[in-house]
This record gives structure tokens, C-alpha cells and sequence, in this order.
């Protein structure tokens, strides 16, 4: 990053996150702290008894897959959920990144402009933005998200890998992953907030919920 752009992404305005729910920020500085606190925080909320074993899994191994992401990304910042209702395990993950992406310095900071441009990009780029990508509204922004639905392995150890009855445990949680990129107003560049959940069967409700998230979110100007 030059000087110049240096100095652009400190006037940048910042992004204010209005999380519903019950949610924890987890700092990456530290990644072996971090999963400490992601698996204290499900034990506090699911407990240590053994008929949680199953949901006490498929929880650390989606939140710990995506502190990874995060860690691995350097994400600015890190927040979960196990909650969205009181006594409703709600597990779900947001990462905030700041790609290197730089939009074209020839159509100026418009919305229209570099939303228009971030959609050609991402055309472009991945391969799964013609079957999921869709353009969101919000207030001071252009945004754009990708959604994809995996089976993702479980592999967590210390946990009983068989049900009750003596069967095999499903070592596979159905997850959903939700892009949004998103312009920031007044410069050429973009944020990711990545959102993620184990909840993959529930797709039309989650990505409900995470849009909300992000439409909800605002722009506070630079500190002076």
C-alpha cells in the first residue's frame, strides 16, 4: 500500500456492525486463544451433558472452521453467535476482511459506478457468481452476495462419535456460507463480510437473517 492509499483508508468512513441476538467479538491476535474462547463459549451455552454431545460438536467444528478462515484471511474482525433467541442455539459466524481489491480509478466513488464495476469483477472471477450472485440495498452502499451451501467434515476431538443406539454419528454438517461485498462509500475500494452457519437446511431463513445484518449495518465518518 502506497502512502497515498494509506492515508485514503484512514479518512475512510468505518463500518458499524448492528448484530441481533446475543453475539461475542473474538480478537485474532491470538489464535490458540481464540479457540479456547470459541469452545468455552459453546460449552456455556449447549453444557457438558452427554445427549448435547452431537449439537456440542457440529457447533465447535463450524465456529472453529471459521475462526481458521478468519485467522488464515486476516480478518480485521471476528464475531459468533450461539444465540439469536434465549434458548435457541442459533450458531453462526461473521468475518469482517478488507480485500487488496482496488476498483478502477477511471469511474470515480459513485455507488452506481463502483457497484457496477465490483459486479463485473466478480463475474469475472468466480465461478459461482452467475448461479448465486444478487445485489442488495442499502443505504450507502453497493452490495453484492455469494452463497453456496457444502457438507462440511466433523472431526472434533473428545466427543462420541455414535449415537445413543450405538450407530455411527454423521461426521457432516450441512453449512451455508454468504458472501456480501460491499463498496465503501466515497473510495474505489471494497469490504467482505463473510457470514457462516451449520444451519445449511435452514438456507432461506439464515440468509434472511445475515441480509438483515448487513442492511443494518452503517457508516460512521472517519475520526478526526
Amino acid at each position: 500500500m502506497t502512502s497515498t492509499e494509506a492515508q485514503a483508508a484512514l479518512a475512510a468512513p468505518a463500518l458499524e456492525l448492528r448484530l441481533p441476538g446475543s453475539w461475542r467479538s473474538i480478537p485474532l491476535t491470538d489464535p490458540e486463544a481464540a479457540r479456547a474462547a470459541v469452545r468455552r463459549l459453546v460449552d456455556e451455552t449447549v453444557g457438558r451433558s452427554d445427549d448435547r454431545a452431537t449439537l456440542r460438536r457440529e457447533l465447535r467444528a463450524s465456529l472453529e472452521s471459521g475462526l481458521a478462515e478468519a485467522v488464515a484471511g486476516e480478518g480485521r474482525s471476528f464475531h459468533l453467535a450461539l444465540e439469536l433467541a434465549p434458548g435457541i442455539p442459533t450458531p453462526a459466524t461473521l468475518t469482517v476482511f478488507e480485500p487488496e481489491l482496488r476498483l478502477s480509478p477511471a469511474i470515480g466513488t459513485g455507488t452506481a459506478e463502483t457497484g457496477r464495476v465490483l459486479e463485473q469483477v466478480l463475474r469475472a472471477t468466480r465461478p459461482d457468481a452467475p448461479a448465486s450472485l444478487e445485489r442488495l440495498e442499502h443505504a450507502d452502499s453497493a452490495v453484492l452476495r455469494l452463497h453456496r451451501r457444502t457438507q462440511q467434515h466433523v472431526d472434533i476431538e473428545g466427543e462420541p462419535l455414535t449415537m445413543p443406539d450405538g450407530s455411527p454419528q454423521p461426521q457432516t454438517i450441512d453449512r451455508l456460507d454468504a458472501e456480501y461485498w460491499m463498496t465503501v462509500p466515497g473510495t474505489k475500494r471494497v469490504i467482505l463480510l463473510h457470514a457462516s452457519t451449520p444451519l445449511g437446511a435452514l438456507e432461506a431463513e439464515m440468509l434472511r437473517l445475515f441480509d438483515g445484518m448487513v442492511r443494518a449495518a452503517r457508516w460512521m465518518p472517519a475520526a478526526a
